[in-house]
């Protein structure tokens, strides 16, 4: 699997192109310039980190899912973070 595949697994979902728009095919890294959305550009930057070439389709999935999960978790947590403030 190559990045550009995982990156466009992930474009295919999200909002208005916005994860293709911050991933410099080309390069195969982070787009130079931000395109205005930071969660965006945080899914392609820990995509880009973790992906490893020479891994298998399956490493290469999991390796993704791994970070996406971690990142949900971490997101949740400060969500949550904010519910007393609201419930007031």
């Amino acid at each position: 699997m190559t990045l550009n595949e995982i990156v466009e697994i992930a474009d295919k979902v999200y909002p208005d192109s916005m994860i293709d728009q911050n991933f410099d095919k080309r390069t195969q890294s982070l787009a130079a310039a931000s395109k205005g959305d930071s969660l965006a550009r945080f899914i392609v930057s820990e995509l880009v980190e973790t992906y490893a070439k020479d891994a298998t389709d399956h490493v290469q999935a999991s390796q993704a899912l791994r970070v996406m999960e971690k990142a949900v978790q971490e997101l949740t947590a400060v969500r949550d973070a904010f519910r007393p403030a609201v419930s007031h």
